[in-house]
């Protein structure tokens, strides 16, 4: 379940209703994965109660899957997770973004500055965020497993996973070139999607 935040916001009894399929899929045999940007996600609802069982949902996640986070995230998280130091400096590098001077940081492979194959086609030097694809798979309290995920090529000529195109300056599309975006026609075509 993606943006796990939308679902658990989107009415009276969500809460209660996810945390009972977390709890009785495995009758069924059914596994499910919860995909939320933070902690701070789950505490967003107003009922007390609503935050305990949101909070619940971490808690008896037999696995946890974590990417960058800045310091206070995983403090937050580390009530509900064990991590060692090692691992919290780790992560919290993920998120930490390269300084203003452009050679700070990991150095680049030559495929890398000449956006070759590993960096989308679209590599700046200095513009790859420190953390992007980087994980740490937590099981239970043993030490984490940091992984690098790499995309396809398909993937990457898709740029199906780039959230951050309409951003790019230096492409169609981007921002800058992007066309106008009328505001109160996205607005209405959400009441109309909600409705």
């Amino acid at each position: 379940m993606d943006e796990l935040w939308r679902v658990l916001r989107s009415g009276a009894g969500m809460v209660d209703r996810v945390d009972s399929v977390s709890r009785l899929n495995r009758q069924e045999g059914v596994g499910q994965a919860y995909c939320s940007h933070s902690m701070a996600d789950l505490k967003s609802m107003q009922d007390p109660a609503d935050i305990a069982k949101a909070k619940g949902l971490v808690e008896r996640a037999g696995i946890v899957v974590v990417a960058g986070l800045p310091p206070a995230e995983l403090k937050e998280l580390a009530e509900v997770v064990g991590f060692t130091q090692a691992e919290v400096e780790t992560v919290t590098s993920w998120s930490t973004p390269r300084g203003w001077d452009e050679g700070e940081g990991p150095a680049q492979s030559a495929e890398e500055r000449e956006g070759g194959e590993e960096s989308g086609g679209d590599a700046k030097p200095g513009s790859e965020p420190p953390g992007r694809g980087k994980l740490l798979i937590k099981v239970g309290q043993r030490p984490g497993i940091p992984v690098q995920l790499h995309l396809t090529r398909a993937e990457r000529r898709s740029a199906v996973h780039n959230t951050n195109k309409r951003w790019d300056l230096t492409k169609p599309g981007g921002a800058g070139l992007a066309p106008t975006l009328d505001l109160t026609k996205v607005e209405a075509e959400r009441a109309g999607a909600v409705a």
